[in-house]
């Protein structure tokens, strides 16, 4: 059914992401510090850079694995005649697509934007100003990455409380649909379709009521024929022949199944463009670092892992100018 598409993403999802640090701007420390302190403030505020880039990249690699796994579910309600769970991963995966395709473009444009700042004035450690960019990066990514006002830390302890005076705000995903439906025609009519069948206004009947679909003639016109047997007492429609449940759907999923293809499609191609957007950013990063910081690394630190999360340690990687 989609075991193409499947495959693509799994090749997209072959990388996990680096283990993360939060993002955080450190107070910078007074003329008076000794030198370790100067460079222990180095090491944590590249991190902090690093770590910015980073949770991109993990937005983008959860986002594809959620579509990935949300389609072999699909494939599975398919095959196992459970048109309720079809429905609602249906549902599931063009609501992902929607967000995904909302947030890279965004996420592209700040991180083009710092490219572009770049190849006029290159960084370096010695100009504060690109220290403001890690707050600049966490400001415009975080509300992408994690849309919703939810404090996490009161969450985990089990407490839904909002956090109204944080970074973090709600998403609206029939926003992000309108947008989507710019590259994916048809999507619209699709989402609304599959609304209908798992919502709870409908959910006692319609999902519990057995449809036959004929074609009139060939044309894009459907006659609708339901029956459904009430505990043995009640009949409706003609006839007691009973019929799958996800029989007459398979026409409709025949009908838009472009659709996914065509979310599923435009989804790689969003996920290669972010994936070389974070890469020159990295690059950058790692230029500035090893061109001025490499010698101001905490000799402590030199082999551990690496703060641009390549997973080398430090000594060998971005501190390779560093003196034992």
């Amino acid at each position: 059914m989609f075991e193409l598409e499947v495959k693509r993403l799994e090749r997209l999802c072959r990388l996990k992401p680096s283990n993360l640090h939060l993002p955080k701007a450190y107070t910078e420390p007074p003329k008076s510090a000794s030198i370790e302190q100067k460079k222990l403030h180095i090491y944590r505020t590249t991190r902090s850079y690093f770590s910015c880039i980073r949770i991109i990249e993990a937005f983008n690699y959860t986002m594809c694995l959620d579509v990935r796994d949300t389609l072999v579910q699909i494939m599975s309600s398919f095959e196992n005649l459970e048109h309720k769970s079809l429905y609602f991963h249906t549902r599931n995966l063009l609501e992902t697509v929607a967000a995904f395709n909302d947030g890279s473009e965004k996420i592209k444009r700040f991180l083009t934007e710092y490219e572009t700042k770049c190849v006029k004035n290159p960084p370096n450690l010695e100009d504060m100003v690109w220290i403001k960019n890690i707050k600049f990066f966490y400001d415009q990514a975080m509300p992408i990455v994690l849309p919703s006002s939810l404090d996490p830390r009161k969450l985990a302890g089990g407490q839904a409380v909002r956090d109204r005076d944080g970074i973090l705000s709600n998403s609206n995903i029939l926003t992000k649909l309108k947008k989507l439906e710019r590259n994916v025609e048809g999507l619209e009519e699709f989402y609304d379709l599959l609304s209908e069948f798992i919502h709870p206004n409908s959910f006692p009947f319609l999902n519990n009521t057995q449809f036959e679909i004929k074609n009139l003639q060939e044309s894009d016109r459907y006659e609708l024929e339901f029956f459904l047997e009430l505990d043995g007492i009640v009949k409706f429609g003609p006839g007691a022949v009973a019929i799958s449940n996800l029989e007459p759907y398979s026409l409709i999923y025949k009908k838009h199944e472009n659709i996914i293809r065509k979310a599923i499609l435009l989804m790689v191609r969003k996920n290669e463009e972010l994936n070389n957007h974070t890469t020159n950013n990295l690059n950058i990063l790692r230029k500035m670092i090893r061109k001025d910081a490499g010698g101001a690394m905490p000799q402590s630190f030199l082999d551990k892992a690496c703060i641009c999360g390549s997973h080398k340690k430090l000594r060998k990687c971005c501190g390779t100018k560093s003196r034992s």
